[in-house]
């Protein structure tokens, strides 16, 4: 069965894939449940796996942002999106995204050739 991630690379690389629109409804119309799932798990702790932040927030963070760059309405509010927001909000972090150099808002999430590069405000 297809992953999450694999099926974000599959509508961002193929033709085919890309131009199924019940591949998006299907995405969309799954990603409550699975945001709520991810909720659930890091909790009310400030880190995806406990009190010490990792990589893995890190990771968790850059896929969430990508998710939501596909699917805004999604990551309006609840439990992920305050995740989110704390990791953002980290001295360090929180000064790249306020930058110039930050290229969230300027780079393409994937390589400008794909079908879908994800261009800052740009569908």
């Amino acid at each position: 069965k297809p992953t999450l991630r694999y099926r974000l690379g599959c509508k961002d690389y193929s033709i085919s894939c890309c131009h199924e629109i019940p591949w998006k409804t299907d995405f969309v119309s799954k990603l409550p449940q699975q945001l709520k799932e991810i909720g659930n798990f890091i909790g009310n702790g400030p880190y995806a796996v406990g009190e010490k932040i990792t990589y893995v927030d890190f990771l968790a963070v850059e896929f969430l942002s990508h998710c939501a760059s596909f699917s805004p309405e999604n990551f309006a509010n609840g439990p992920v999106v305050d995740y989110m927001n704390r990791i953002k909000s980290l001295p360090a972090l929180k000064r790249f995204y306020e930058s110039e150099n930050c290229t969230h808002n300027s780079y393409s999430i994937n390589s400008p050739f794909s079908q879908w590069p994800g261009w800052p405000n740009n569908e």
